[in-house]
């Protein structure tokens, strides 16, 4: 498909997106909803010298530092040359045996969690990471290779992994990967329909959407629907989060000049399957344990996790991070597989990237939404594909 019958969104919206939503509406929250019950225990560990002006230059310098990698990545040169990753996209086989693999993987899942105890349609009664993880992993593949490839049957079938998956995501009360893999299929149906963009019934599809999660919070939380009711889940995301962001410098005493990058590390150590090392839990608590953090609410914010690794030179991570972003975007504009990364990565940055510590951050985006896809589509071309040569005398 050539690139001018494509619509390749910048990430920069996305980003500015979780920038105002995280960092920049709590302190707006704070002061319209003060006497709202959520928004108030917040409040007891957010003091008012938090949102001042060292805060408020913290979330510039983060904005500049991420657009001026992205930018610079995004305007080298963007070329075109096929790749062995993208082969895999219109194989017939290949895609089929996949999908039953992961149906088999949900359905033992699920079997699993009762068998744990769980009840599903409970609310976060039965919140575990143990049980969510896996179907939000499921939830982001399914969503991923539903993207990549290019058969109606495929598409369709991983659309199904992914409706299954989140229906037993949702009933638990957890929200965010739905989120994050509707965005990412959605991404990828307007790349190939931008007519849409210019169709109003498409922002009123938005609108509900939005409404739906936000309901589903407020379902979660036990309370009837209503504006206040729905106002304050909203808001209730980046304000909780924002109060680990507090209490980290508030125990620290202020910003600290240096950090080590030991969740990095960690992040790595996770990397390796259990079977091989039994022992990386413990490996990982000792890298990550640090008196000062401290998340009332479970969620940590990105200035927790910024300082506490790189200190004061947090703006090179940020930068790091943009012209990562950027050569995928340019990249997404002739491979299908760039191009199926890049939109599973950009709902990460509005939501994912401004509330995770940097174990599930990298997890996610770099085990779950590159390694693991580069192996299985590498798998499928040595496997179920035609080799090159002689494709071309067919």
């Amino acid at each position: 498909m050539k690139s001018v019958d494509l619509w390749i969104p910048s990430a920069a919206p996305f980003f500015l997106f979780g920038v105002l939503y995280y960092l920049v509406s709590p302190a707006i929250a704070l002061g319209l909803l003060a006497e709202n019950r959520v928004i108030s225990a917040a409040s007891e560990y957010i003091g008012e010298g938090y949102f001042e002006w060292a805060y408020f230059i913290d979330v510039l310098i983060i904005a500049l530092s991420f657009f001026s990698g992205y930018f610079l990545s995004k305007r080298g040169r963007k070329g075109r040359a096929e790749s062995v990753v993208d082969f895999s996209a219109s194989f017939k086989l290949g895609p089929i045996l996949l999908f039953f693999l992961l149906s088999m993987l949900l359905m033992f899942f699920v079997y699993r969690a009762m068998t744990a105890g769980t009840v599903f349609f409970s609310g976060y009664e039965n919140y575990d990471i143990l049980v969510l993880g896996p179907f939000a992993t499921l939830i982001f593949l399914s969503a991923l290779f539903h993207n990549y490839f290019s058969g109606r049957i495929a598409k369709i079938s991983f659309f199904l992994v992914f409706l299954a998956s989140s229906f037993f995501m949702l009933s638990l009360g957890s929200r965010m990967f739905f989120v994050l893999g509707s965005m990412t299929i959605a991404l990828g149906w307007l790349s190939r329909n931008k007519g849409a963009l210019k169709n109003p019934l498409l922002y009123l599809g938005c609108g509900a959407f939005l409404c739906l999660v936000v309901s589903v919070g407020v379902w979660r939380s036990g309370d009837n629907v209503s504006l206040e009711a729905l106002l304050t889940v909203f808001f209730a995301e980046p304000v909780l989060t924002a109060a680990s962001g507090a209490v980290y410098i508030n125990n620290v005493g202020g910003r600290p000049i240096l950090g080590a990058p030991l969740d990095v590390l960690a992040s790595l150590v996770n990397f390796i399957p259990s079977f091989i090392y039994p022992d990386k839990l413990l490996v990982i608590e000792r890298l990550i344990y640090d008196e000062n953090k401290f998340s009332p609410f479970g969620a940590s914010s990105i200035i927790v996790n910024v300082y506490s690794n790189f200190g004061m030179l947090y703006p090179l991570y940020f930068l790091c991070v943009g012209g990562l972003v950027g050569g995928l975007n340019r990249r997404a504009h002739f491979s299908v597989f760039y191009r199926s990364i890049y939109f599973s990565v950009l709902p990460l940055l509005m939501f994912h990237f401004f509330r995770e510590n940097f174990i599930t951050v990298l997890k996610v985006s770099l085990f779950n939404g590159f390694i693991l896809p580069f192996f299985t589509v590498i798998f499928l071309y040595l496997f179920f594909g035609t080799p090159r040569n002689e494709a071309l005398t067919k």
